[in-house]
């Protein structure tokens, strides 16, 4: 989002999180869904310490209304470990993401927050400097993204060079993912 757009959403958001709150109590499961659009906001802007929270009552807010273990929480999951992965903090991640990981497995109407959970749960263990699981969280992804469909397998290797650069590695020779999804 252009940052001229951001600075006019982030007071509008902060409004409807007001207005929302005065309306519906501070507690109420639709609160999450402007906790988070507030959250990406501030995590675009490289803002984690304002987009920590914000995802952490969205989580509690979660938790309470739907239990500890419903597959609903694999998004919010997914995202604040993403706001650690984008801050630096890995181990703060992976916990997270072996949550989320764990709430969808085997549910299909959860697929895309589980692969998602896989790659980034990848890319934490890899920061963390733990090769073998990263690469086995990795494979794991691939070998879901294949299943689901055959024709994904360019849209694989396309998303497994961007994790590669990203994550600052030569994507054709250092990088398990591109390994895996090239064959070698």
């Amino acid at each position: 989002m252009q940052r001229q757009k951001r600075e006019l959403a982030e007071p509008l958001l902060r409004r409807a999180l007001r207005t929302e709150e005065n309306t519906l109590g501070p507690e109420h499961l639709q609160l999450t869904s402007t906790l988070t659009d507030l959250a990406l906001l501030y995590t675009e802007e490289k803002k984690f310490a304002m987009a920590e929270p914000l995802l952490k009552r969205a989580l509690t807010i979660e938790e309470n209304a739907l239990g500890v273990n419903h597959p609903n929480l694999a998004a919010t999951l997914n995202r604040l470990s993403l706001v650690y992965i984008k801050d630096g903090r890995y181990s703060h991640a992976e916990p997270l993401l072996t949550r989320a990981v764990a709430l969808t497995s085997g549910n299909p109407a959860f697929a895309h927050e589980h692969v998602n959970g896989l790659r980034w749960l990848g890319l934490a263990y890899d920061r963390e400097g733990k090769a073998a699981e990263s690469e086995s969280a990795y494979k794991h992804a691939l070998d879901l993204w294949i299943a689901a469909s055959p024709r994904k397998i360019q849209t694989c290797c396309r998303y497994s060079a961007i994790t590669c650069q990203w994550s600052g590695e030569t994507a054709t020779r250092n990088c398990a993912i591109w390994k895996i999804a090239s064959g070698r």
